[in-house]
């Protein structure tokens, strides 16, 4: 596989997959999934570049299978370090206190004191679904060698045939980004996955900007058929509708949700939300030709690297 360097290296510090780099170099335990550490060893000692992201992009993806608790509950978007840095990049977030969840020690989570209110980091477009369909498309493999062998697992095997090109390697980049991450309320994450068809967050943005269309004085009884659409395929114990609307109305209209929460790169100058790609609605999730996975990944990464550019002005970060 021809590689490249990475065109910026200082770049990788927006990467939280450098995080999990740093973690792993520093407890340095396999135990679980030995065969990780000659592929983390290629990583390790490697200069950055598009083949060493998606190596390292897998490791993280298989480290649940490890046994150390700080390596296999470890989470990019909910990290103790990100999740405090949420509460300082978003205003409505500061009566907040930061914890663990009651899962594991090793995610956090935001509660209100008061109210209990909760809210838990997460990654607005997921990586794994479309590189995973996009690599199936580009290759033509449709199944992996062993009908219980992760993909990451078979694409660390075969790491010197599979091309990634720098757009597909730069979505994995700024796939894990801070700029790529939001904290939301309960169920919402997997509330609107759709087993990873929908979370890519034009589609989630479309349904947002709708409601606030369906609700336009804010009243107490509010019409949430939008954000039933997008949750239809939460479970029944664990629905988000009423949890998201509330988070919502904290905001009061779609212009104060844009501008409190960072979503002009992901917005048209009539107020709209962008597409990713011309066909993208719920109806059509993925895209389906290689064209159209080349524009899904380039105006991902675009609008991710502008959003950052906002949240680093507010933060005064140069």
């Amino acid at each position: 596989m021809e590689d490249s360097k990475i065109k910026n290296p200082q770049a990788f510090k927006h990467c939280v997959l450098e995080d999990f780099r740093v973690l792993l170099k520093h407890n340095l335990d396999f135990s679980g999934f030995p065969e990780l550490e000659k592929y983390f060893s290629y990583a390790e000692n490697t200069e950055l570049s598009k083949k060493n992201i998606f190596t390292l992009f897998c490791i993280y993806r298989l480290s649940y299978n490890l046994c150390n608790k700080k390596l296999k509950d470890f989470e990019c978007d909910c990290s103790k370090d990100i999740t405090n840095l949420y509460k300082t990049t978003y205003h409505w977030l500061n009566n907040f206190i930061c914890e663990s969840t009651a899962k594991t020690s090793e995610k956090y989570q935001l509660r209100h004191p008061d109210t209990n209110v909760l809210f838990k980091g997460d990654v607005m477009t997921s990586v794994f679904t479309p590189l995973k369909e996009y690599v199936k498309l580009k290759s033509g493999i449709q199944c992996t060698s062993s009908k219980t062998e992760d993909w990451e697992a078979y694409w660390l095997k075969n790491i010197d045939t599979i091309d990634i090109p720098e757009y597909a390697a730069d979505f994995i980049y700024w796939g894990y980004s801070f700029a790529n991450f939001l904290p939301v309320p309960e169920y919402f994450n997997t509330g609107r996955s759709n087993c990873g068809k929908w979370d890519s967050w034009d589609l989630t943005l479309a349904q947002i900007y709708q409601w606030y269309l369906d609700n336009p004085q804010m009243n107490s009884q509010t019409d949430n058929s939008a954000l039933e659409k997008l949750f239809q395929h939460a479970t029944r114990n664990e629905n988000p509708v009423p949890y998201c609307t509330e988070w919502l109305k904290i905001f009061h209209s779609w212009e104060n949700f844009v501008e409190q929460n960072y979503m002009q790169a992901f917005v048209l100058p009539d107020g709209r939300p962008k597409k990713f790609f011309s066909n993208h609605t719920l109806g059509y999730g993925l895209p389906k030709t290689l064209e159209e996975y080349e524009k899904f990944f380039k105006n991902v990464v675009s609008c991710i690297k502008k959003r950052e550019d906002s949240i680093n002005k507010n933060l005064n970060i140069k």
